[in-house]
């Protein structure tokens, strides 16, 4: 186990290989997949540069846990309770603007979300449980 120490001013990004920093809270994850539109001819040079020809698709969830995988391969992360963002794809944008934007886009399932995570910590709780955190994902349908 690695020693890594939680600074109160550090940020999310320098805390991201501490793996107690990651977790016992709700985490929005959104995967982006691209692709060419359905109309778009790929093998003319330059096609990726012409707005539109782009197609995005968006798959969020939230997990109550973040691993290197999640780390590794999602376009976005944000800690729900803090507002922060973990991992931001859009080196251009603000960390800031970004768990923004997530957040009021995906705020019924995020409430969704929250409240289940909720019920499970108050649960496990009452139960005595020894388990401090209830690995779980939901899915937004």
């Amino acid at each position: 186990m690695n020693n890594y120490k939680i600074t109160p001013n550090s940020s999310p990004l320098e805390d991201a290989k501490n793996e107690r920093y990651l977790r016992n809270r709700p985490f929005l994850i959104v995967n982006i997949l691209q692709r060419p539109e359905k109309s778009v001819k790929t093998e003319v040079k330059g096609w990726r540069d012409v707005t539109g020809n782009i197609e995005n698709f968006e798959t969020p969830y939230v997990v109550d846990r973040v691993n290197s995988t999640h780390l590794r391969n999602a376009a976005i992360i944000v800690d729900v309770i803090r507002a922060e963002c973990v991992k931001n794809q859009f080196s251009q944008t603000p960390n800031d603007e970004v768990a923004k934007h997530y957040i009021n886009k995906y705020q019924a399932q995020i409430t969704e979300a929250t409240e289940i995570w909720m019920t499970n910590q108050i649960r496990a709780k009452t139960n005595n449980s020894k388990a401090s955190s209830v690995d779980a994902v939901y899915t937004m349908a």
